[in-house]
């Protein structure tokens, strides 16, 4: 059992912070700066109940390839102790739900590199407000602060800063500090499998680890920043998190750029609440069909919830885990590909855990009489390419045509004939192995027609 510690409160600095925010007028520090102001307070980010019944599943990633050469899986060590709890009503935690726990943070630990144990307090509270599933909140640590840091000038979550460091950097702090709600109805199952009118333990402490890794940033709106619309970021420290390096709107403009957007302003506070913000990564980007992933941002401010999730439009998709709510019956035991394609936009090395995931969402369509086009959704960070294979019926004969380099989600099949009918699907590899297949469609290359020529009398 770990020794309590006492978690990083910021609370108590609000009325400082709301001055320095202020005062520091939104300019982004230079590299190397140290903070000017507090550190950022460990706020929780939650996950919300939907009752609307939905048995969508995604299930657990592969297990690790135990040969890989120099990949170590990060270690967590949870503190389920009550005694360290406070700001509410806890009890102790049911052996199920410590089993569940352990089971969530296993899959975090087969998808990331790293060498330094993080430090969750686990808390079990009967009083989380209404609807609310479970929150998390996460230390912070400087970049002037530790080694290596891919981003300069900018807050990091303490669980990445030691990976990247190699070492602790937060002292005797938890790295996450996270509860979970004694009173829902839940299902502390493994395997996904969660009944109508449950809702999946696995699956929102999953989703809560994620917050405490970094799925978080330091942008907040309302009365904290000076007006009941204003946007700010920072929390006086003059400094943004690492997760905000990457945040922009519709237009490409960077919330970081305090010529359009000043800290703090209502300029700021529209672009929060505009339904109309992205994560613009590389590495998100390629798991994502090239597009930049859109993240939650609601025309009403929802506090732990905007900003901090990605939108709705990824919800019933293999990358729907960190989506602001969970469904009754829903379970997602994998992050998905977008996710983990941030993480390693911020810092974070993964691990390849066995196969790819497999492509989904194939297309096929005959654009001429010597040419069909196929395009599929890439669903993983760690393939290798994608092997395209055809057959004249769809049940047998089935060849590989072809293949495509890593990040394909498209290909042209120019050696059909005309008249013929075809079928396609597709699936990922590297070198552990291939992916599943995706689905299977079906395309019929037209027929060039002739009109016959009629010789016609005049009388």
């Amino acid at each position: 059992m770990l020794e309590v510690r006492v978690p990083v409160i910021g609370v108590l600095f609000v009325t400082l912070l709301v001055a320095a925010s202020l005062a520091l007028g939104g300019s982004v520090a230079q590299a190397d700066d140290p903070p000017t102001g507090p550190k950022p307070p460990a706020r929780h980010v939650v996950v919300r109940a939907d009752p609307t019944y939905n048995p969508y599943r995604v299930a657990a990633p592969p297990p690790r390839d135990p040969d890989q050469v120099g990949v170590q899986a990060v270690s967590f060590n949870i503190n389920y102790d009550v005694a360290g709890c406070s700001g509410g009503t806890f009890s102790a935690w049911p052996a199920a739900a410590k089993t569940a726990f352990n089971y969530a943070a296993a899959q975090w630990s087969a998808l990331l590199d790293g060498s330094v144990t993080i430090d969750i307090h686990a808390c079990w509270q009967s009083n989380l407000p209404a609807g609310v599933l479970g929150g998390a909140s996460h230390d912070w640590v400087h970049a002037s602060d530790f080694s290596n840091e891919p981003i300069g000038s900018s807050w990091y979550p303490s669980a990445l800063a030691d990976q990247l460091h190699g070492s602790n950097t937060n002292g005797t702090n938890y790295d996450i500090d996270a509860t979970f709600s004694s009173t829902f109805n839940w299902y502390y199952g493994t395997d996904g499998n969660t009944p109508f009118g449950q809702y999946d333990f696995v699956s929102v402490v999953m989703h809560e680890i994620g917050h405490g890794l970094g799925f978080d940033g330091l942008m907040t709106y309302g009365a904290f920043c000076g007006g009941a619309t204003s946007g700010c970021w920072g929390y006086g420290s003059g400094f943004p998190g690492v997760y905000d390096r990457f945040t922009e709107n519709g237009s490409n403009q960077a919330l970081l750029n305090t010529t359009l957007f000043p800290n703090p302003s209502g300029a700021l506070g529209s672009q929060l609440t505009n339904n109309n913000l992205y994560f613009d990564g590389p590495n998100a980007r390629a798991v994502n069909g090239g597009s930049r992933v859109k993240i939650y941002a609601p025309t009403t401010w929802k506090g732990g919830s905007s900003y901090a999730h990605l939108d709705e439009v990824f919800n019933n998709t293999p990358h729907a885990l960190m989506t602001f709510a969970l469904s009754n019956g829903e379970s997602e035991h994998d992050p998905g590909a977008v996710t983990l394609g941030m993480f390693q936009d911020m810092g974070w090395t993964m691990v390849s855990s066995g196969p790819p995931t497999a492509p989904s969402g194939l297309n096929a369509s005959a654009v001429s009489r010597t040419q069909i086009n196929l395009s599929w959704t890439d669903n993983s960070s760690v393939e290798d390419g994608y092997k395209i294979w055809r057959s004249p019926n769809g049940a047998t004969g089935w060849r590989q045509v072809d293949t495509v380099g890593v990040n394909g989600t498209a290909f042209s099949d120019t050696t059909v004939v005309s008249g013929s009918t075809y079928y396609y699907r597709v699936n990922a590899y590297n070198e552990n192995g291939d992916s599943a297949y995706s689905n299977i469609v079906r395309a019929i290359v037209g027929i060039k027609t002739y009109l016959p020529l009629i010789l016609v009398n005049w009388p």
